[in-house]
């Protein structure tokens, strides 16, 4: 990405890349000073891929953090997990008998009635 002769910053450690980017920063300073625009852009372009290394690092350390967070596969049905797998027969027979009323509340099918407390017919 950035073209400096005889400058890899990634062959650095983390230590060492901190350590290098304050030493460049103080040499920037007197670059501005009393140096040429020419030695400021090579000082620049040395933070930068500096930066960029960092930048990427820590970019890797956040995407394998987060690989070990989430799953690589996303179950969208609880019945596909193994512990949980229903054969299609069993399926079918809750599906005959369970009809859904509401997202909360599944109506099953019995033998008898089922009375309701208020209901009188039922004493």
């Amino acid at each position: 990405m950035f073209d400096v002769p005889g400058f890899n910053p990634s062959s650095f450690t983390d230590d060492d890349l901190m350590k290098k980017q304050m030493n460049l920063n103080q040499k920037l300073v007197w670059a501005n000073r009393f140096g040429s625009m020419e030695a400021c852009n090579q000082i620049n372009a040395m933070i930068s891929a500096i930066e960029s290394e960092r930048r990427e690092r820590i970019l890797k350390l956040v995407f394998k953090e987060r690989g070990k967070l989430f799953p690589s596969i996303i179950e969208t049905d609880p019945d596909l997990s193994n512990e949980n797998r229903m054969n299609t027969e069993e399926k079918e027979k809750t599906a005959v008998n369970t009809r859904k009323v509401n997202r909360d509340r599944m109506i099953t099918r019995t033998s008898s009635p089922v009375l309701d407390k208020h209901d009188k017919s039922g004493e």
